[in-house]
């Protein structure tokens, strides 16, 4: 084929010779092409086979064109909604060309033959049965329609490449006479071959030395010789799993009387090779054995190897090598116990009386503990501050990859000081030195070991921002350090474990849970042992005293992070130097520079986020075997889009329609992951996304950071949306189905993760109802209506109608429906966020009591309508919660945004740009915002059924903020309006 055509608008050059040669060498009587045409390709597939019918070589007049047709005896529909396997090309020696576009899907022997090809992916030998249909159309059938015959059919991917969808047919009718002919030598004559199939067929056929005929339908053997005939299954040769719908043979050979006596005489062979065929068999099984033992006691020294390594990385080497010595007694002791079952001696009482003498089996009563006392020793605890908030916005997976990254980091420091690794909890890391190998400097070598794991957790959270979003380089740790004694040992039983008993412990943690984030806490016992070994210069005396529960008031130091390595020469605490003398920030680094290097990290997230969908997207695409809308067409739509009149607004609908499910495009599934999108796509994305976070203004909520904060809750939410537990009955149609059809869908997904990313675009940090009472240009170009929403909408996507972005945009949509669907997605999603439109808001209200209240009245809409309905408002419902996301995460998420928040709207109020003072309602009004909207959107999201145990955690956060809130918000209300106040004086002096 051409290099520039695309399936199914395919002619194979030169067809008819090509099937002169393969039907030569394959004994075919008929080679036909037959492309797969899908639904909506079908007007266009009927354009072009009226225009290129001349493929054939003949001289004759090519029929007219009349479009694909159904084979008329066959009583089979063949409607819309159905692919089309048209009989495009065929030969060799065309002498009638009326068969072109005949849907062979129509005919009742090609259909279930092309179906099992499309179902399991291999080639087809169908039964055999009557194809006079299909005949007389070739040089090589025009004489012969009486003997029935049997398709070959093989599938035709669209490229080499592994998975790729099936886009055609290649078709043999195979005659039996052929495969029969020349199998025997002249002179040997006289069989009679009986073809039975399961599907019902029965045939006979005559060979007569290299001669084949057909005998008959039906066995037309007598009844003579049948004690000589030899049977074989047919299909067993084949290598596809069986199915409901394959047809099994069974060949059976009766043989003339020649042959007869010719059997008699090769029984002693036979005899022989039953002898010889046991023998094999016995030296099998010895090789067998042989192999077998091999096999275990290779899986036993592995598995030993295994578990020593599991034993050395739990506990120290000295213990470790106990519990190997008991677990190899306890196994010797249960040894002999069942010995003396079988052979009980004389001299021990049976019975109850043994067991209540102590004859039972308690290894662990027999053994002694494990346990030591260290007198010297220094113990670290660490803890990630912020922690639980940051994984109350995440997924599972994000939260373990967060702690196996930073903990495995821990470790191989820990490793390279020669610091023990106790455990971790939760989010917390102890280790210790002095054990079990005692150290002099055990104090010195863990203020290292906190310092290095301080350094590295800096860059292992700046790095994990781009995999799992915002704030993960925000998040610190709080490193606690006490020296002292400690009985350490294993506590035997189930999941036994090393750990560390004593005060040591306790007062460790103490030190951890009252020091700061970014620093390293240390004791007075340890600071005091750092000054005896000459590192005085590492300690800054911590000027308050802190109170520790159950320890009363201590002295402590901080660890000088600028001095605490190796060679620093900076003398002792006396210099002096607060709290904030030491800091894990260095406070030196420009701060522009950092917040760009954060912008930076937020936008490679971002990235990440959108080429995943993307692959998702093209893998989709190569799953239904789309061509796709010509480019030219493409763009004519794009220009057409950009004159039509009205505002955005305008354009917004109640029901958008969700893509129908295909079992064959879910069969043809392609892993996203193993697509490679081109360098100018991800450059033009890498763009696109840089330009959007460049146009939002540095407000303190509505920003950057937020939008993405906005895209990580949709990206979570997304990834919850989830079918119920069906068992058995688990299937990508009942999630489809369960889902309203969005998990089927990638553009749907990247449509609604790229409007939460555009939502809030040049937002002024003012409400529309100011925009509108200023009199604003953006807001009599949208006519007093959702004027900030409307205008983020149309900056995005008016760069993105770029024709810089014209790649990207190719891989985003490939036919004017999916434009006209992304764009409707696009601002459906911008414009759900806009809360305070009345009009909006109504129509979201009477839509969802239509598709999920039990009291909806409309009951007359189709079910596909009710569907998309439902579909449409989960989408607008899902960007509303991620809108307000913080609401209904961990307090301390809820706290942060909330200040942000307030603190944009006083900086309206200051500029005269707000007219009621926000602090005057911020309390009351956050109960009433939780009360009306929150807490009613996040019973929304658990009524639609399809977010899992997600909208349950929205659920319940959001009460929980509402019961702090009630308790310390007027507290807090009152730090808000003090830190405002003194960061406008700060600004207001800056100025002057």
């Amino acid at each position: 084929m051409a290099t520039n055509q695309q399936w199914p608008f395919v002619t194979v050059s030169d067809f008819e010779r090509r099937a002169l040669e393969v039907s030569g060498l394959a004994a075919s009587d008929l080679i036909i092409f037959a492309p797969l045409v899908a639904p909506e390709q079908l007007d266009a597939w009927n354009m072009y086979s009226a225009a290129h019918r001349n493929w054939t070589i003949t001289d004759f007049d090519v029929a007219d064109s009349t479009g694909i047709y159904a084979f008329e005896e066959s009583g089979l529909d063949i409607s819309a909604g159905q692919h089309f396997a048209p009989a495009w090309q065929y030969g060799p020696g065309v002498v009638d060309t009326s068969l072109i576009n005949a849907n062979l899907f129509s005919h009742p022997v090609f259909q279930p033959a092309l179906e099992n090809v499309l179902n399991f992916e291999t080639k087809e030998f169908s039964q055999i049965e009557d194809l006079s249909a299909v005949l007389g159309f070739t040089t090589n059938t025009i004489d012969d329609k009486v003997e029935p015959r049997s398709l070959i059919v093989q599938q035709v991917h669209k490229n080499f490449e592994e998975n790729s969808p099936i886009v055609g047919f290649l078709i043999a009718v195979e005659s039996w006479t052929k495969i029969f002919a020349d199998t025997l030598p002249e002179g040997v004559d006289g069989y009679l071959v009986h073809v039975k199939g399961s599907c019902g067929s029965e045939n006979s056929y005559w060979i007569d030395g290299p001669r084949a005929t057909f005998a008959g339908r039906g066995n037309m053997n007598n009844g003579d010789h049948n004690d000589l005939a030899v049977s074989r299954d047919i299909t067993a040769f084949t290598t596809r799993a069986s199915s409901s719908s394959e047809c099994k043979y069974t060949m059976t050979v009766y043989p003339s009387e020649t042959v007869e006596d010719e059997y008699y005489t090769n029984k002693p062979y036979v005899y022989a090779a039953v002898v010889l065929a046991m023998f094999l068999v016995t030296c099998s099984v010895f090789f067998s054995y042989d192999r077998f033992v091999q096999v275990r006691q290779t899986k036993l020294v592995a598995t030993a190897n295994r578990t020593k390594k599991i034993v050395q990385s739990l506990f120290p080497e000295n213990v470790g090598k106990k519990l190997i010595q008991q677990a190899e007694q306890e196994e010797g002791a249960k040894t002999e116990k069942r010995h003396n079952a079988a052979f009980p001696p004389k001299n021990k009482a049976g019975g109850l009386k043994g067991y209540l003498d102590g004859d039972a089996d308690r290894p662990m009563d027999s053994a002694e503990p494990i346990a030591d006392f260290f007198s010297d020793t220094t113990i670290l605890f660490c803890d990630i501050v912020g922690f639980t908030a940051w994984s109350s916005t995440r997924e599972p997976k994000q939260v373990f990859a967060l702690l196996e990254s930073v903990f495995s980091e821990f470790d191989s420091i820990a490793k390279k000081r020669k610091v023990f690794k106790v455990e971790t909890v939760g989010d917390c890391y102890v280790a210790v030195v002095g054990l079990p190998e005692p150290r002099v400097d055990h104090a010195v070598v863990m203020a290292r070991f906190a310092r290095d794991c301080l350094f590295r957790f800096r860059v292992v959270s700046k790095n994990l921002e781009v995999e799992l979003g915002p704030s993960t380089a925000d998040l610190g740790v709080r490193i606690g350090i006490h020296s002292g004694p400690v009985t350490a040992g294993v506590l035997r039983g189930e999941k036994a474990r090393f750990q560390l008993f004593g005060d040591t412990m306790n007062t460790a943690s103490r030190i951890e849970t009252t020091g700061k984030a970014n620093r390293v806490h240390i004791s007075q016992e340890t600071g005091e042992l750092l000054q005896k070994h000459g590192k005085g210069h590492w300690l800054q005396a911590r000027h308050e005293k802190v109170e520790a529960k159950g320890k009363g008031t201590l002295t402590t130091y901080w660890l000088d992070l600028k001095s605490a390595v190796d060679g620093g020469s900076k003398e002792s605490s006396s210099n002096g130097g607060g709290d904030d003398a030491v800091d894990a920030i260095d406070h030196d680094q420009d701060q522009k520079v950092v917040l760009d290097e954060k912008a930076s990290r937020l936008v490679k997230w971002n990235v990440d986020i959108l080429s995943r969908y993307l692959r998702k997207i093209v893998a989709r695409r190569m799953a239904s075997s789309s061509p796709g809308d010509y480019p030219q067409k493409l763009t004519t739509e794009e220009l057409m889009d950009r004159r039509q009149e009205g505002t955005i607004l305008d354009h917004t609908q109640d029901i958008i329609s969700m893509p129908h499910f295909s079992e064959q495009v879910e069969k043809r599934r392609v892993d996203p992951e193993s697509i490679k999108l081109d360098d100018n796509i991800m450059e033009q994305l890498n763009k696109y996304v840089q330009t959007m976070a460049a146009m939002y203004r540095e407000n303190p909520f509505h920003n950057f950071e937020h939008a993405t904060h906005v895209t990580m809750s949709v990206v979570k939410l997304i990834n919850r949306i989830v079918a119920p537990d069906l068992g058995d009955k688990h299937t990508a149609k009942s999630v489809h189905d369960h889902t309203y059809g969005i998990t089927s869908d990638p553009l749907t997904s990247f449509s609604v993760i790229l409007a939460a990313l555009l939502h809030d675009v040049d937002h002024q940090g003012v409400t529309n109802a100011q925009l509108v009472k200023e009199k604003a240009v953006v807001a009599a170009v949208y006519q007093n209506k959702s004027v900030a929403e409307q205008n983020s909408f149309s900056l995005g996507w008016s760069l993105l109608m770029e024709d810089e972005y014209t790649d990207l945009r190719r891989t985003i949509y490939s036919t004017t429906a999916e434009f006209r669907r992304f764009k409707q997605l696009l601002v459906n999603s911008i414009l759900a966020t806009d809360i305070m439109d009345k009009d909006l808001g109504s129509r979201r209200k009477e839509r969802w009591v239509q598709a999920f209240s039990e009291q909806a009245s409309d009951k007359t809409d189709s079910a596909v309508t009710n569907e998309n309905r439902k579909a449409t408002i989960v989408i607008e419902h899902l960007i509303q919660a991620s809108d307000v996301a913080h609401t209904m995460q961990h307090w301390q998420i809820y706290r942060k945004w909330n200040a942000k928040l307030f603190k944009e709207m006083y900086k309206a109020f200051r500029a005269g740009r707000m007219a009621v003072d926000p602090s005057t309602f911020w309390y009351q009004g956050e109960i009433g915002f939780l009360d009306n909207y929150v807490i009613p959107l996040a019973r929304k999201l658990k009524d639609c059924g399809v977010f899992g145990v997600s909208s349950d955690e929205y659920l319940n956060y959001a009460k929980q903020n509402r019961k702090l809130w009630t308790d310390k918000g007027e507290h807090l209300v009152e730090e808000l309006i003090s830190q405002a106040a003194a960061e406008m004086e700060e600004a207001r002096v800056a100025l002057s």
